[in-house]
C-alpha cells in the first residue's frame, strides 16, 4: 500500500510563513521541526487567508488499484480511514500526525510558499532516508486546490479537490511512467468536538 501516501498530503491541507528561499528543507531540518512543540504564535496570514485550519480531522478514502491491468483483480477497491492531529509551530509550520488504519502513523510538515496560494507538504520516509515534497495551489475564491508530487521512479500523483468550512472532497490520480496505477477519492471533515479556526 505504499501508493496510498501521495493522497495523504491533501489531508494536511485542513490539518493545516513559508520555508523561505534561504531555508531549504533537509532531513535534519524536518526532524528538528517535527520535534518542536505546538505554540500560540498566530499562523502566518497566508495560512489564514488560503484555507481552513482544522486541528483535528477525520478522513476516509476509497482506493482503486489499476496496476493489475488485464488480470481478474483489475480495478480492485480498498477502503482506509483515519485521523489527523495537527499543531502550529512558530506561525510558519503545520506539523501533522496522520493515523491510518492501513499505514500506521506518519508525520508531515506543511509550509507556505512565497507565492500567495501556493504551499508545500514535506514527508521524510524512514528508514529509506528520502525527503519528498508535494506542491499545491489553492484558490480561496473558488475553494478549490490542485497539486502534484513527483516521487521518483516515474511515479507522479495529481491531486484535485474542493472544500467548504465543513467538508473537503479530493481525487488523486497516481501514475507510473504515465500509466494510471491508482485512483483515490478522499472525504475529510473536522472533528465534531473541535473548534475550526
Amino acid at each position: 500500500m505504499t501508493k496510498i501516501i501521495p493522497a495523504l498530503f491533501l489531508i494536511l491541507l485542513f490539518s493545516g510563513r513559508n520555508v523561505s528561499a534561504q531555508e531549504k528543507m533537509t532531513p535534519d531540518r524536518f526532524r528538528e521541526i517535527a520535534a518542536m512543540p505546538g505554540d500560540d504564535v498566530p499562523l502566518d496570514s497566508q495560512f489564514a487567508m488560503n484555507r481552513p485550519y482544522w486541528p483535528k480531522t477525520k478522513w476516509s478514502v476509497s482506493l482503486t488499484d489499476w496496476s493489475y491491468t488485464g488480470t481478474n483483480v483489475e480495478g480492485k477497491t480498498v477502503r482506509d480511514e483515519g485521523t489527523t492531529v495537527a499543531r502550529t509551530v512558530r506561525g510558519k509550520y503545520i506539523v501533522s500526525t496522520v493515523q491510518s488504519r492501513l499505514r500506521g502513523v506518519e508525520t508531515f510538515i506543511t509550509t507556505n510558499d512565497a507565492k500567495p496560494g501556493t504551499f508545500h507538504v514535506y514527508r521524510f520516509i524512514e528508514p529509506a532516508g528520502v525527503l519528498t515534497v508535494a506542491t499545491y495551489v489553492n484558490d480561496p475564491q473558488k475553494k478549490t486546490f490542485s497539486g502534484v508530487e513527483e516521487r521518483g521512479n516515474g511515479v507522479k500523483a495529481l491531486n484535485n479537490g474542493s472544500y467548504t468550512d465543513k467538508v473537503c472532497k479530493q481525487k488523486v490520480m497516481i501514475y507510473q511512467d504515465d500509466v494510471l496505477i491508482m485512483t483515490q477519492e478522499f472525504t475529510l471533515t473536522p472533528d465534531p468536538g473541535d473548534d475550526t479556526k
